[in-house]
């Protein structure tokens, strides 16, 4: 059986929301009814008895996603939750509290977390370094156990506690030591088993314990130690690596893998009982145990239910994996998101990305790749668009072409060289990294390095191919873009500038082309830089360029194929009172135009909301100051409807619900909410669905004026207070709006209880 776990949530204006990955689950524990998985995204709290979930992640206060390790510490009912960087969070199961001090200490060398192992009064975490025991109460770091071979330190992997003793599993074998010596922070304290415990040297990655023996996974190998010698209990297949080690009444149960099958097997005194195999049992890692039922985790495929040899599977919903290139929302509002990659200097260093492409319906994700396909060259997606009138979706590969998937029917079709007019690059790939429709819904697509890489593929299905009347500096063709004022399509070239082309008032006609190339010299373009990564036209037709240095801005593209040409101008913004060019030592990586024709731009160092003339910070979210989970913006997409950002991070996405929306044709759909106010609820009060840009007023009963704004795009989102900053009163408001030439009207009641 396979769930597909969902999970619906209200969110308001300035609110976050996750959509990282859950189902990717790395390790396993429990409170006694519910599963806690710790994931890529976070922390997933699974309930078996009802399929429920919870989740945590930076939306609710994690320091960071990429859980690498958790237990659950019973004891105190405290939820230890660790990453790789050596950031630990406690979870009381209503706030969240990081414990920062390994992660800033002066270990030297690579960090890596391995386990963490709880008992009545102490947390252990071994990794990299050894063993910390740590106070989790006062968060403090009482000992350190640095383990070596005699000339280096050895790697922990895990950890367990007897009566008498400590056992350590390392790098190097099985270290021992007495529990109630005060000197264990002296290496020399320790013993390694060797032969003489009969035992030889090498990698021990898991320990469990059963009737006062410690049972180890050394390589294919389950051992056994009864206080004298160790002594093999079962050997499985050379080719299988065993991920965890689980012993429960008496009986074996181990995760194991294979380069081409994965499986949990059971045993009972050194035989073979049973061996459990499931199509969503992919990747197995920990086991264990509630009420009788097994629960594997699975880094693929989210979390494995057996019981009574039937299985379930659970997976939480969400995009398959973090990896983002390109996001777009479509006219239905869905959002899409090409989940491949492209090599840094778009070289032959190809990654073969099997990610796929996500969609979002403001609900649940849906996750397609060549898996799910059955198209083997379905890989590195990195560029997608919708046509607005069918719904059929472009996907663009770096070498494979370009996939038309019909949305309606699901099937799908893959253009090459062969039935189309794409070309193949001299590296043999062909590539369209970026693609555009225009106004009569032509597709235009840069398809890289070809003697040709300006395609389009017009609304009635002929195609044509372009290149400038003069030799381009490179045939990198990265980023297109389609104006909506003017014949022009903007063609940015790798670490050269800007193409613009006019294609006059015929596209199959070559007569009336001319070409422009924009670069960062004055007179001829004057980019900030001549490396351009993101290019958008705003609601009055100005071009934005980000590049290497900052944003230019293109005020007269009108102008740029007459005799006064046009050069970029980089804004002067006013940040707390310190004049500079806009975004000046950041690269830009993205930028996007929302309904009120503000400007997202996502960069290395976060993500910024400029003014619609880009003279003003209205915010800046980095990782410091929002649960963004990376400062690297890689695209952004905002729901025209909603008024949901989406924001594609170097870790995976997020959504940030704004304050903007789709302006209306009308007023008959204005919805006010919340109304009535409640005397517990101190958040904004939205009024959406307005005539675009509408003036709106708020008075009391007796007409005097409260607020008095403007809207943007077609909502307002109103704080309760007056215009002086004061806190309204309990009472009925009235809501006045119109349209900018008076022609239309809106009138509405709100009730307010203190």
């Amino acid at each position: 059986m396979y769930c597909c776990v969902t999970q619906a949530q209200n969110i308001a204006v300035g609110d976050w929301q996750s959509h990282l990955p859950f189902q990717n689950v790395k390790a396993l524990t429990s409170n006694g009814e519910q599963i806690i998985a710790g994931t890529f995204g976070g922390v997933l709290y699974f309930n078996p008895a009802d399929n429920s979930v919870e989740r945590l992640s930076t939306v609710n206060g994690l320091s960071g996603v990429d859980v690498v390790q958790v237990d659950y510490n019973i004891t105190k009912n405290l939820l230890i939750i660790g990453y790789n960087n050596f950031n630990i969070d406690i979870y009381d199961g209503n706030t969240i509290s990081t414990f920062s001090d390994i992660k800033n200490s002066s270990i030297q060398g690579q960090k890596r977390l391995n386990k963490i192992y709880s008992t009545d009064s102490l947390t252990y975490l071994c990794g990299t370094f050894g063993v910390l025991a740590v106070d989790i109460d006062s968060k403090v770091v009482l000992e350190n156990y640095t383990l070596t071979d005699g000339s280096s330190i050895v790697e922990a992997y895990d950890i367990i506690l007897t009566a008498q003793h400590i056992f350590v599993a390392t790098d190097k074998g099985v270290y021992q030591a007495d529990k109630n010596n005060p000197n264990l922070f002296n290496a020399d304290e320790w013993l390694l088993h060797d032969m003489e415990q009969n035992i030889l040297p090498g990698a021990v990655t898991k320990l469990d314990t059963l009737n006062n023996q410690i049972y180890a996974i050394k390589g294919n190998e389950i051992l056994s130690f009864d206080d004298e010698a160790w002594s093999v209990q079962y050997i499985i297949n050379e080719t299988d690596i065993i991920n965890d080690i689980n012993i429960q009444n008496d009986i074996i149960y181990l995760s194991t893998q294979s380069e081409s099958s994965a499986k949990v097997i059971s045993l009972k005194n050194k035989e073979l009982i049973d061996e459990f195999t499931y199509y969503t049992i992919r990747r197995p890692n920990d086991i264990i145990f509630i009420n009788q039922s097994i629960f594997v985790g699975d880094f693929w495929n989210g979390i494995n239910k057996i019981e009574n040899s039937t299985f379930e599977n659970f997976q939480p919903n969400g995009p398959r994996k973090q990896d983002n290139y390109a996001l777009t929302v479509d006219e239905n509002n869905i959002l899409w998101v090409a989940g491949g990659a492209a090599p840094g200097n778009y070289d032959s260093n190809i990654s073969y990305s099997d990610a796929g492409v996500y969609t979002y319906d403001n609900i649940s994700w849906f996750n397609q790749n060549k898996y799910t396909l059955g198209q083997e060259q379905f890989v590195d997606i990195i560029s997608v668009e919708v046509n607005p009138q069918n719904g059929k979706a472009f996907l663009g590969t770096y070498i494979y072409g370009v996939f038309e998937l019909n949305t309606n029917d699901g099937s799908i079709k893959q253009l090459t060289e062969q039935n189309s007019g794409l070309q193949r690059s001299l590296g043999n790939e062909i590539g369209v990294v970026d693609m555009a429709f225009d106004t009569q819904n032509n597709l235009w697509m840069s398809n890289i390095k070809t003697e040709k890489p300006i395609k389009v593929l017009m609304a009635e299905g002929e195609w044509h191919s372009f290149k400038p009347d003069f030799n381009p500096p490179t045939l990198t063709v990265t980023k297109i873009m389609t104006s909506k004022f003017y014949n022009h399509v903007w063609v940015v070239y790798d670490r050269q500038g800007i193409l613009v082309y006019n294609y006059g008032n015929d596209i199959a006609s070559t007569a009336d082309d001319e070409y422009v190339f924009l670069n960062d010299r004055a007179g001829s373009g004057n980019l900030p830089d001549a490396r351009v990564y993101a290019i958008e036209e705003d609601k009055d037709g100005i071009v934005w360029v980000g590049t290497a240095q900052g944003i230019g801005i293109y005020y007269c593209p009108f102008e740029l194929f007459t005799e006064n040409s046009c050069d970029a101008t980089a804004p002067i913004v006013n940040n707390d009172g310190d004049g500079g060019k806009l975004l000046e030592s950041d690269i830009v990586n993205c930028i996007t135009i929302d309904n009120a024709n503000r400007k997202w731009v996502g960069t290395n160092n976060g993500m910024w909301l400029l003014s619609d003339d880009g003279n003003e910070f209205l915010l800046n979210f980095t990782t410091q100051n929002s649960p963004l989970p990376s400062n690297r913006i890689i695209g952004i997409a905002p729901n025209e409807s909603t008024g949901d950002v989406f924001i594609g991070t170097g870790n995976g996405i997020m959504s940030y619900r704004s304050d903007a929306t789709k302006g209306q044709n009308s007023y008959n759909n204005v919805v006010v909410f919340p109304n009535p106010v409640e005397p517990d609820y101190d958040g904004p009060v939205n009024i959406k669905n307005l005539v675009d840009g509408s003036n709106v007023k708020i008075t009391d009963v007796s007409g005097n004026l409260v607020y008095d704004t403007k809207s943007l795009g077609g909502q307002v989102v109103w704080n309760q207070k007056d215009y002086t900053g004061r806190a309204v009163s309990s009472g009925v408001y009235l809501i006045f709006a119109t349209n900018n030439d008076g022609s239309q009207s809106y009138e509405g009641k709100l009730m307010l209880i203190r």
